[in-house]
């Protein structure tokens, strides 16, 4: 792939992320992670054991719903019109070309990231009613591949009857991705394991990514397939994965600067540190900003030259420090001269 497709594609992905995220409130970086669990960002990746299709590998029907149920919100009602529930709950259209057409849909990044955000959007309220607390990441994830009546019962069996056989519980699921319901040496994994398998590939997912884009630490990091059997980690120098990563680290930021100017969770546990205070001062972050308190970096003293006193944990905050500031150690008037 030539570096300018590359940084086409990685553009309209980051975008398709943070419209999907304003639009549905799924968070940027759950869209993220599953994109990169589910195809290494690959807008046309095509599963090889069953139906799933796109950057977030959605089979037929889940699709046909999805766009049925939420496709109106977000400008494809026409193509909504043309799906029909049937008697037995499965979602058809009539017409093959349209069907098609639909279907085709999985591998434009901005429907399939709108999709899956409204997708995650429903399986989180459907999860926060039977699981009476809201869902993390990570089970959100086990409801992106199991459906919400499927993660609702592994949450719960996991919980009540821990050693059961998962793939006992799931065996469609359980013959097209062995990865996940059985070990390296070909046991069954328990529901408690494939819980903790789910989670932690999705947790560890920008890991993977970023790890695999740099060259570094890939060694250590599993290579089992997941899902549909399809996603493996991002290929070293993966250049897509490289830019939808560097717009995730931009786009959820904790730098003190930068979260003044959000208001999201991030933004109210950002740390005012002495950079931020050196970045004004257009001096370097050195020792003059060297004591912490409670974690969060303070300017413990700005008196400069030798007759400076640093300021101990148990002393008061001096307020007035910074009127003496002369990081070269040059005594300067504060006025200038009458």
């Amino acid at each position: 792939m030539r570096a300018a497709d590359s940084t086409s594609i990685a553009s309209r992905i980051e975008q398709a992320f943070q419209t999907a995220s304003t639009t549905t409130g799924t968070s940027f970086d759950y869209l993220l992670k599953t994109a990169a669990r589910e195809s290494s960002f690959q807008p046309a990746a095509q599963s090889k054991t069953s139906s799933a299709t796109g950057l977030f590998q959605f089979v037929e029907q889940t699709w046909l719903e999805t766009v049925k149920d939420s496709g109106g919100r977000h400008g494809l009602q026409s193509y909504a019109d043309q799906i029909e529930r049937t008697a037995t709950g499965k979602y058809r259209v009539s017409d093959p070309d349209m069907r098609q057409e639909i279907l085709d849909l999985r591998k434009d990044p901005e429907i399939s990231s709108r999709m899956a955000g409204e997708f995650t959007r429903k399986n989180a309220e459907f999860l926060s009613n039977r699981l009476g607390r809201d869902p993390n990441q990570g089970e959100l994830y086990i409801a992106h591949f199991l459906g919400a009546q499927g993660a609702s019962r592994l949450i719960n069996s996991a919980q009540v009857n821990p050693e059961s056989s998962a793939a006992q519980m799931f065996p469609a699921q359980a013959k097209a991705n062995r990865a996940i319901f059985y070990d390296g040496a070909g046991s069954p994994r328990t529901l408690a394991q494939v819980y903790d398998v789910l989670v932690s590939k999705h947790d560890g997912a920008a890991a993977v990514m970023v790890a695999s884009a740099t060259g570094q630490g890939t060694d250590d990091l599993p290579k089992s397939r997941i899902l549909t059997g399809f996603a493996e980690e991002a290929g070293s120098g993966d250049p897509v994965g490289a830019r939808v990563d560097s717009a995730f680290r931009a786009a959820e930021t904790s730098a003190p600067f930068e979260a003044l100017f959000r208001d999201d969770a991030g933004s109210r546990t950002a740390t005012m540190s002495g950079s931020y205070l050196a970045a004004f001062a257009g001096v370097k972050d050195d020792h003059v900003f060297s004591r912490a308190v409670g974690g969060t970096r303070v300017v413990a003293q700005l008196a400069g030259g030798e007759g400076a006193i640093a300021q101990t944990q148990e002393g008061p905050l001096d307020l007035t420090g910074f009127l003496n500031y002369a990081p070269l150690g040059v005594k300067r008037d504060l006025l200038p001269p009458a």
